[in-house]
């Protein structure tokens, strides 16, 4: 009994050089990899080509927020930072761009030097680019004015909102007093009063946005940090912003920084990313 031949059924294997060449910008340096497969995702290119294990592998959904990078690309002459789950990200999308990591943040102040891309009036041109684009040789923007800006720190947290309204409901409002300025406390009561259920919300953002914010700085809930030194206050258009007091005001302007931060919140979960830059 003759046994058909199922060769011409069976998938073609994959060209041993299929990958694509890329380059970034990473601690100032040029980073250039070969041959990167094309359903490599960032994540992986980080811990496994780079050994930069600081980036956690969590949820693997772009969830959790334990994977995230920050990436940089010149917009209309002006450095655009952007945070980016790593781990549903593939590494070709960063091809020309700027990146920065967890090992990234500043240990000593005294020691920081500005990026390449910071540094330089000619934008974020990679040496030797051959292709226009923002990122690219002949297609790099040009800037008038220097960066002047360096990133001096990083932050994300997420939030239980379950364990914030536990917390209320056992220490009452001693516990959101704890936690909110005078300006935060009143908007809380407000909500409150209102929608229960986005009072909570509000506080575990406010919670979230500072445990980032003292992340991104490098103290903790270390003096001057505190959780009323620290506000998180918005502008006319809604965007929320970093308003300080007292004496980590003083140490915060002193080391002459500048502080951007988002937030957002579910049903049961809260979260929120900072960048803290250094001007200058």
């Amino acid at each position: 009994m003759t046994v058909p031949s199922t060769a011409s059924h069976r998938a073609p294997p994959e060209p041993k050089n299929s990958g694509k060449n890329i380059q970034f910008l990473k601690r100032g340096e040029v980073v250039c990899l070969s041959n990167v497969p094309p359903s490599r995702t960032l994540l992986e290119l980080l811990r496994e080509d780079l050994d930069c294990t600081g980036t956690k592998e969590g949820c693997g959904e772009g969830d959790c927020g334990a994977c995230t990078v920050v990436l940089g690309e010149a917009v209309d002459g002006e450095l655009s930072l952007k945070a980016v789950n790593s781990c549903i990200r593939l590494a070709h999308s960063i091809d020309g761009m700027a990146l920065w990591t967890v090992e990234d943040i500043a240990s000593d102040t005294a020691t920081c030097k500005p990026h390449t891309l910071q540094a330089g009036a000619a934008g974020l041109a990679l040496p030797d680019r051959r292709r226009s684009g923002p990122l690219g040789g002949q297609g790099a923007i040009r800037s008038e004015r220097p960066w002047g800006l360096m990133i001096y720190g990083i932050g994300t947290d997420i939030c239980d909102i379950r364990r914030i309204r536990a917390s209320l409901d056992r220490h009452g409002e001693r516990f959101a007093q704890k936690i909110l300025t005078s300006g935060e406390l009143e908007t809380w009561k407000e909500r409150s009063a209102r929608w229960p259920d986005r009072g909570v919300s509000y506080l575990a953002t406010r919670f979230s946005a500072k445990e980032a914010f003292s992340k991104a700085i490098g103290l903790g809930m270390r003096m001057p940090m505190t959780w009323r030194n620290c506000e998180i206050s918005k502008v006319a258009s809604g965007k929320p912003e970093i308003v300080l007091h007292g004496a980590l005001k003083d140490w915060f302007e002193a080391r002459q920084l500048s502080a951007h931060v988002t937030v957002t919140d579910e049903s049961e979960y809260a979260a929120s990313f900072v960048v803290v830059e250094k001007i200058g």
